[in-house]
């Protein structure tokens, strides 16, 4: 997160995302299982790219998810290519 953001805002989102577990486990009194907080992580990220393609179609540009790899599931759904429409113009070098 901090490669992203910067370092402040990577220490903030690391310290909600703790306090999120925390309190999860505090109010349901349950232990923690990443699996519920991945489920949520997706769920969130389910509209993101929905705009994410809306706005590019809007420009002429088309997403493409990368091939499946040996990487986490809600990594590999994160990282798309994109495509555009449009030629390609080169210059004569």
């Amino acid at each position: 997160m901090c490669a992203r953001w910067g370092r402040p805002a990577g220490i903030t989102a690391t310290a909600h995302k703790l306090a999120r577990i925390i309190f999860h486990m505090v109010t349901t009194g349950r232990a923690y299982n990443e699996s519920i907080f991945a489920a949520e992580e997706q769920r969130q990220r389910k509209p993101l790219e929905s705009s994410l393609r809306r706005k590019a179609a809007k420009l002429g540009y088309q997403l493409i998810p990368l091939p499946q790899t040996a990487q986490a599931p809600l990594q590999a759904a994160s990282k798309l290519f994109i495509r555009s429409k449009r030629p390609v113009i080169r210059s004569a070098a």
